[in-house]
């Protein structure tokens, strides 16, 4: 695919590295990129990367302070774990440094110009070979990245810590990571700050109650959650790491009950078990009235995954392309460099791709804004200052961690991603209760939800269509959902000209059986009439009388002779049983 782009390439040549304490093997995948001519190469030999050997083209910009190492471990082979991730990371990366290169012709430290030399190393999602790494390439190194999760980075951030260099990390968050390690900064927020933005939001929209869904590393995000004053934790449900769909439906199938029933599900997973969550609440036909995953929203494989069921889902994002920023170095603003990164990778620009942009131009301000290239002079100026970039404002606490703001986003009716809080970098307003499942089948699948169809209507809250037309009625629900129109019918199968005789004969019956009762009653004292047995004559002529009347009833049919289709009105081949029960009856 094309967002394997040049890793993908290389993917025929990999073999996993086996990792002895402190050491690395020649089968790792190191990829170098640096200022010859913006290209990758790569490389199975770990002592061969360190003795390089072939020549460097020349390029336009003079490079008289020599060269600056930019390494890092990270998942590079596409079955990696995290790699999808990791992807966008070094896809920023690469942009950043190849813009640094060729067009800031490198770093200027007191008067010499530096180029950088970004080399990515292979570690197969393994924090044991992510800090043998570390060691490995340390004398090499001039500034350390980290890989992504805190469980990788803290290899190498100790080992950063222990040789007195700076590391920066695009993706961690843990304290422990840059605990009591001067020079190890974090780009991603802190994970109390996640939920600043969305709670307050989701409580003004008349949210009251929180249920938490979340795994591992991420997990901190929703164990770290406070409430606001009125709205409640309802419940909290930690799972292994990698839970699956299968692991989540007895949850998904207790939160459906309406005992349970929370306003708001936050979801604090990694990226794979986003869409196994998503899978779970489709599964049991349930849906909270807000679904707030704390980091999928806007990643194309998460979208690829679960298709139009992203919609109206609630993401908790330190960045968008909307936003109005420019970065210090290359003058990118978040559009610019979303478009640019697109058009590199082949992939959506996800937050990710924008903290690889801002990892590698942090370092290079830093160096820059301190004129040095001293640990402690970086350090500095990392501490104690604030950096423009295309991710946005990014300034460090004490603990070297980013205390920037986050912002609300969501997937529009058109699976687009929108900021929808704080109101100040809105571009639309939150969707809350977001609709249900069968609400946004009746929308998209059936024939309710088509636009002046034969069959089209208004699409309720519970999926059934509203029709527009009295003379209509509804059937089906979500994607069965249809108006049909149903005729006043005629139910009789005679017809009107035997109606007619039929009543006429009726009405000669009935004034014949008068006459002959009132002139039996007048005559009945006559010896003839009186032989005859007069009540016996007056029985016959009402016995006549009743028995013509009957051709009436026989004339009102109240229901088909066949069975109609429930849904569609439409009248089936099957025989109705109650017709034929009444002909029995009739004929009796």
């Amino acid at each position: 695919m094309k967002r394997f782009f040049g890793v993908a390439l290389l993917t025929a040549y990999l073999q996993l590295l086996d990792v002895v304490v402190g050491k690395v093997n020649k089968n790792t995948l190191i990829l170098t990129r640096s200022a010859d001519d913006g290209s990758i190469t790569s490389s199975l030999n770990f002592s061969q990367f360190l003795t390089k050997e072939d020549p460097e083209e020349e390029t336009p910009c003079k490079f008289t302070g020599g060269d600056l190492v930019f390494a890092h471990p990270m998942d590079l082979h596409p079955n990696d774990k995290y790699f999808d991730i990791c992807n966008l990371f070094q896809k920023g990366y690469e942009l950043m440094v190849d813009y640094i290169n060729n067009k800031n012709c490198g770093v200027l430290v007191q008067g010499l110009r530096y180029s950088i030399t970004l080399q990515s190393y292979g570690e197969d999602s393994s924090k044991e070979k992510a800090a043998a790494i570390a060691r490995a390439i340390e004398p090499t190194t001039d500034f350390f990245l980290a890989p992504y999760t805190s469980s990788i980075s803290e290899g190498v951030s100790a080992v950063a810590n222990e040789t007195n260099k700076i590391m920066i990390a695009p993706g961690s968050y843990f304290t422990s990571v840059y605990e009591n390690r001067p020079a190890s900064f974090g780009v991603l927020p802190l994970p109390n700050l996640y939920l600043l933005q969305v709670l307050p939001m989701l409580q003004a929209a008349g949210a009251k109650t929180i249920h938490t869904v979340y795994e591992g590393g991420p997990g901190k995000q929703c164990e770290s959650i406070v409430p606001p004053d009125g709205m409640i934790l309802q419940g909290a449900s930690p799972f292994e790491t990698g839970p699956t769909k299968e692991d989540f439906l007895p949850l998904a199938q207790n939160l459906s009950m309406p005992e349970n029933d929370p306003d708001v599900v936050v979801t604090c997973t990694y990226d794979a078990a986003c869409k196994e969550w998503v899978y779970a609440m489709r599964e049991v036909n349930w849906s909270p009235r807000a679904q707030v995953f704390s980091i999928c929203i806007g990643l194309e494989t998460f979208e690829e995954a679960v298709g139009t069921d992203a919609e109206y889902l609630i993401g908790m994002s330190p960045w968008d392309r909307s936003l109005s920023i420019k970065d210090s170095l290359s003058g990118w603003s978040p559009e610019e460099f979303a478009s640019l990164f697109e058009t590199y990778s082949g992939r959506s620009a996800a937050y990710h791709a924008a903290l690889g942009q801002a990892t590698i131009s942090l370092i290079a301000q830093a160096i820059e804004s301190s004129n040095s290239l001293e640990t402690a002079d970086v350090a500095n100026a990392l501490q104690t200052q604030t950096f423009e970039t295309a991710f946005g404002k990014v300034s460090f606490d004490g603990n070297g961690q980013n205390k920037m703001d986050l912002i609300a986003t969501q997937y529009n009716g058109d699976s687009t991603v929108e900021v929808v809080y704080p109101p100040e970098v809105a571009s639309t307003s939150l969707i809350y209760p977001m609709p249900t499942w069968a609400n946004r089948d009746c929308v998209r699948l059936s024939e309710c939800g088509k636009i002046n169809g034969a069959y089209s209507g208004k699409c309720n809250s519970d999926g059934t269509c509203v029709c527009a037309s009295k003379s209509a009625n509804s059937f089906g629900i979500g994607p069965t959902a249809e108006c049909h129109e149903v005729p006043v019918e005629d139910y009789t199968y005679i017809g009107v000209g035997n109606r007619v005789v039929g009543y006429i004969f009726v009405a000669i019956q009935c004034l014949s059986s008068i006459l002959c009762i009132v002139w039996t009653l007048h005559y009945q004292n006559n010896n003839v009439v009186k032989m005859s047995q007069p009540i016996f004559l007056v029985l016959i002529a009402f016995g006549c009388m009743v028995m013509s009347i009957s051709i009436i009833p026989l004339t009102i049919e109240g229901d088909y002779r066949y069975e109609q289709n429930s849904e569609t009105g439409l009248v089936t081949n099957n025989k109705n049983r109650d017709i034929i029960a009444l002909d029995v009856a009739c004929m009796a």
